[in-house]
């Protein structure tokens, strides 16, 4: 997917419509009940019958209803909800010539979206804002993130990225943000036992 769209355009449209330009930029849908993280649905029964016509049958029934990216596409996305947050990923950004061309402006700080490089080491990961307002959240595998035009949600960036565009987000970026956060690197790939399931972690 080539195409270039303007960000701004979010803003005006509906949810239906915003949902399936995401689809087509590659991204997976999955719908919030507006205004929380809640999905009313199965996350794997939804993902698996995805099409622009399932997104076009349910947000006509439910137009209100605010719109989530699923991370099982190799998506991951960077959570900063404090100054202290936003410089350390800024800093990481830098010293890693790694640099988000997806971010979006959330109620508190913003999402950097990336894409996941082949064989990358990284685990969803949530930390307390008022115990660690430094340590960055983490989402990726079965989770997922809120996405613009939903509530409280701004692209920043001026064009809407697909998602086979995003930036790579290579492994010694990974791991300096793992020990930034308080951890060490990762020695061996997660093993995932349960199916997607309609979890409720996910990104603001």
């Amino acid at each position: 997917m080539n195409a270039v769209h303007n960000s701004s355009a979010l803003s005006t449209m509906s949810k239906a419509k915003a949902a399936q330009l995401w689809y087509q930029l590659g991204y997976k849908v999955i719908p919030l009940m507006g205004g929380t993280k809640i999905t009313p649905l199965r996350h794997g029964p939804w993902l698996e019958t995805l099409s622009a016509q399932a997104i076009d049958v349910y947000w006509s029934t439910n137009p209100t209803y605010d719109i989530a990216l699923h991370c099982s596409t190799g998506l991951v996305v960077l959570d900063a909800d404090t100054p202290e947050s936003i410089a350390a990923l800024e800093a990481l950004e830098i010293k890693h010539g790694v640099v988000s061309n997806l971010v979006v402006q959330t109620k508190k700080g913003v999402h950097r979206y990336y894409k996941r490089s082949a064989g990358l080491l990284v685990k969803a990961a949530g930390h307390s804002t008022e115990n660690h307002p430094e340590r960055i959240d983490i989402r990726c595998d079965n989770g997922y993130i809120v996405a613009a035009p939903s509530t409280d949600k701004v692209v920043l960036s001026e064009t809407l990225v697909p998602h086979d565009q995003l930036t790579e987000i290579p492994q010694v970026f990974i791991d300096d943000l793992l020990i930034h956060n308080g951890g060490q690197p990762l020695v061996e790939v997660p093993v995932k036992t349960t199916p997607l399931t309609n979890h409720l972690y996910a990104g603001d």
